[in-house]
C-alpha cells in the first residue's frame, strides 16, 4: 500500500471519527437523548435537547475544527495538519478524561463539588449513562481517543515516507 493511500485511509477515518462526534453533540444539544427519543417515537423534539457545560463547550471548541482540517487536507493534501488533529485530541483526551473522572466520582459519592458548572449547568451531571458508565464525556473521549491513536499512525507512517 502507498504511503499515499495509508494517509487517505487515516484521514478518513479522522474525517468519519470527528463527523461522528460533531453530528452527535448537534444531537444531544438539540434534542436529547437518542434512545429514550427513539423508544418514544420523538427522534426530533427540539424541547427535549441538554445544554452544554463549560467542558462540553470546551470539548466542542476541540473536537468542532478537526472535523473542518481534516476536510481541508482532502482538498489540499496537506501533511502538516496531523500536527494539529494531534494537539487538539490530545488536549480533548486529558479535558474529557477530567471530566469524565468528575462525573463517575460524584455518582460514587467520593466528590461532592466541582470547579465546573459556575453558569447553573454542572459538568459532573450525567445527562445520559448507559450500562452504568457510557456518558457523554465518555463517548467524547472515545472519539478523542480514536482520533489521538489514527492521527499518532499517521504521523509516524509521514516520518517513514519523508
Amino acid at each position: 500500500m502507498t504511503d499515499m493511500k495509508k494517509n487517505t485511509n487515516y484521514k478518513i477515518i479522522i474525517l468519519l471519527q470527528s463527523r461522528i462526534a460533531t453530528l452527535g453533540s448537534l444531537y444531544l444539544g438539540w434534542f436529547g437523548d437518542p434512545v429514550a427519543n427513539f423508544q418514544s417515537g420523538d427522534l426530533f423534539n427540539i424541547y427535549l435537547g441538554f445544554s452544554p457545560c463549560e467542558m462540553c463547550w470546551f470539548a466542542r471548541i476541540l473536537m468542532y475544527p478537526i472535523l473542518l482540517l481534516i476536510a481541508i487536507s482532502f482538498l489540499n493534501n496537506d501533511k502538516k495538519v496531523v500536527d494539529y488533529v494531534i494537539t487538539l485530541s490530545g488536549i480533548g483526551m486529558v479535558l474529557e478524561a477530567y471530566q469524565y473522572y468528575i462525573q463517575m466520582m460524584t455518582r460514587a459519592n467520593v466528590i461532592t463539588t466541582t470547579i465546573c458548572g459556575t453558569d447553573g449547568i454542572s459538568c459532573s451531571a450525567a445527562d445520559i449513562i448507559y450500562g452504568g458508565f457510557v456518558t457523554i464525556p465518555f463517548l467524547c473521549l472515545v472519539a478523542f481517543i480514536v482520533i489521538f491513536i489514527t492521527s499518532w499512525f499517521w504521523k509516524k507512517s509521514n516520518k517513514r515516507s519523508d
